[in-house]
């Protein structure tokens, strides 16, 4: 394989990672989060769970990028790295870059369909006031519907993207070596050391999407401790979330001058 063969794959095989790229996140809440109450008033089960959501969703919100950006940018590299290999006459140099082209395609696909908005469900979230209990039960019920939402998300990415990356690295060796053969019947894998370096970054690009597919996204990390958290206060205060219906007492009050009716509603 020619030198100039070797950098386009080299490039092949730093467009073909994954479009997910988080950070290792750190789930174990700190002290200082949960002693920051929104509201003094509310029970300390209602406050810990503002703040994990608070603290959860202003993380994901940050590292979140524009998606329409990022996917548009791929989109782009896609469609340059096809004309160039439309272009070029070489028969591996163009399976090289139309390899490059249809990781890059899938990239920003991914980006555009299945990376959700996280910085503007972050914000549509803290914006929410928390003053009342009705104002915190509320926050917290959208709060989890939306770290549950970007959970869900993050997982279908991740299966997709990993899925999409091991498939391309699998179709490079297979392809390049036909191609070769069709060239030169003579030909065996092997017969260069750039068979071993292509065959090495192929499977470099393999285990890459694996382990994308199969590790859980910060989302889902964050969402998992979130769901220990809940149920570790649901334990100790049963139902706190739930709305209590409102209860009335009706007092019916007769004598010999006169008659009263009451009602007493609690809530």
């Amino acid at each position: 394989m020619p030198l100039p063969w070797l950098a386009l794959l080299v490039l092949w095989s730093l467009l073909a990672s994954p479009a997910r790229a988080d950070a290792p996140p750190a789930v174990n809440l700190p002290p200082s989060v949960l002693r920051a109450p929104p509201a003094p008033d509310l029970p300390p089960g209602i406050r810990a769970r503002l703040a994990a959501l608070d603290y959860d969703l202003r993380r994901l919100g940050a590292q979140g990028g524009s998606r329409v950006l990022q996917g548009g940018l791929q989109l782009a590299i896609g469609a340059g790295l096809a004309t160039a290999g439309a272009l070029v006459k070489d028969d591996i140099a163009r399976a090289v870059l139309l390899l490059a082209s249809a990781s890059a395609v899938a990239n920003g696909t991914i980006q555009l369909t299945l990376v959700p908005d996280t910085p503007d469900l972050a914000r549509a979230y803290l914006k929410l006031p928390a003053t009342t209990l009705a104002e915190a039960r509320d926050k917290i019920h959208m709060g989890a519907r939306t770290l549950g939402e970007l959970a869900r998300a993050g997982r279908r990415t991740r299966i997709v993207d990993g899925t999409v990356t091991m498939a391309i690295a699998c179709a490079y060796v297979p392809l390049v070596y036909t191609l070769a053969r069709r060239d030169d019947p003579a030909y065996r894998f092997g017969d260069t050391a750039f068979d071993y370096v292509a065959l090495a970054l192929s499977g470099i690009q393999f285990a890459t999407g694996l382990v994308g597919a199969l590790v859980p996204s910060e989302a889902e990390r964050r969402a998992q401790a979130y769901r220990a958290l809940d149920a570790r206060f649901e334990r100790a205060a049963p139902g706190e979330l739930a709305e209590r219906a409102a209860r009335s007492t009706l007092r019916l009050a007769l004598g010999p001058d006169r008659v009263g009716l009451g009602a007493r509603l609690s809530f």
